[in-house]
């Protein structure tokens, strides 16, 4: 059931403040059982029974033998003091009064405390018209709700400086009991209002710094059938531009959006062996100096020297009938180009 947005006409205002200490009543049974009472700053959320602890296993590894581990959440039952609390409100339809409408629950997610994930589990008034024909119908919004999310405020606010402080995607959710989606699309909001025009996520700023080192390099998007070219700083790991498509046309739009002055205190750029972006930046920016990552110089090297070493001793065995020791040599690119560390280490695990 849709509830209707339009707020309740209040003709007296009973003007009560929850947020006073006086205010707040602690049950006596709450006392008893050693449950710390602290300040939540959500003075709209009013606490209504003693936490309850849930233990649910999450299995990890292979299916045979998987790792077990417990998920410890507490559950706190409570209310939401909306703003019309002891208040007489009239329907802005016809004018006739409201009148409570039974309840509505909710559930949210909030910060954690130590290693246990907190869940408010809210119970809210609906208001209804006394009219029968008139169907206005109203429960308000918890102001301490995170926009698009089962989440509050305050916990939005502690994921946001955890990516802040460059932890990844799989550690934030770990940390707050988020799905990683979750936390990915609360990346994506806080990047889109830092980096993007009036945060639409459709349009980067101009960097508000100069940069002495850029890197540029392509990815692949969904099916790999698509791609799409990002430029970052180098010193700082900055987004700087991102695009879709990986030719020349991509640096020019970089170029011309940041400006030729801009790119005047950059030095060089790193890019990988294609050579749309050299061209591109050679021919806007002949000042900069073209460097060749290591990553991309390596992996050239592996796929057009070692591999190809390996094919032509393979078929080599192949002509002189050592077939056992061409059959050897068939799925070795891995342990050929790897380093000894990562064979050693993989050797270990297995």
């Amino acid at each position: 059931m849709k509830y209707s947005q339009t707020k309740p006409i209040v003709q007296e205002s009973l003007n009560i403040n929850v947020t006073e200490p006086e205010k707040i009543i602690i049950p006596s049974e709450m006392t008893r059982c050693g449950v710390l009472y602290v300040r939540s700053d959500m003075p709209s959320f009013q606490q209504t029974g003693v936490p309850a602890l849930v233990v649910t296993e999450k299995k990890y590894g292979p299916k045979e033998n998987p790792r077990i581990q417990n998920i410890y959440s507490m559950h706190f039952p409570g209310r939401y003091l909306d703003e019309y609390m002891n208040t007489e409100v009239y329907c802005p339809e016809c004018g006739r009064q409201l009148v409570e409408n039974g309840t509505l629950s909710c559930s949210l997610r909030h910060l954690p405390i130590g290693g246990t994930y907190t869940n408010l589990d809210i119970e809210r008034r609906r208001l209804r018209c006394l009219n029968v024909k008139c169907r206005y119908n109203y429960t308000c919004p918890i102001d301490f709700k995170a926009t698009d999310h089962l989440i509050t405020v305050q916990l939005l606010c502690f994921t946001q400086d955890l990516l802040a402080l460059h932890f990844s995607l799989k550690e934030v959710a770990h940390l707050t009991g988020l799905n990683q989606n979750t936390v990915k699309d609360i990346d994506r909001e806080r990047l889109s209002s830092l980096y993007t025009v009036n945060g639409e996520g459709k349009v980067l700023k101009k960097p508000d710094s100069r940069a002495q080192f850029l890197a540029i390099d392509e990815f692949k998007l969904h099916n790999g059938h698509k791609y799409a070219t990002v430029i970052i700083d180098l010193e700082t790991g900055h987004i700087l531009h991102l695009a879709h498509g990986r030719k020349k046309a991509t640096v020019y739009e970089f170029i011309d959006r940041v400006g030729l002055d801009w790119m005047s205190s950059v030095k060089a750029v790193a890019c990988d062996m294609n050579s749309d972006f050299e061209e591109a930046f050679r021919v806007r920016c002949p000042h900069l100096k073209i460097v060749y990552d290591y990553f991309h110089i390596v992996k050239n090297f592996n796929d057009k020297v070692v591999s190809e070493v390996r094919k032509d001793e393979q078929k080599r065995l192949i002509d002189e009938g050592r077939t056992e020791e061409a059959k050897a040599l068939k799925k070795t690119k891995h342990i050929l180009t790897s380093k000894r560390e990562t064979l050693e280490r993989k050797d270990k695990e297995a």
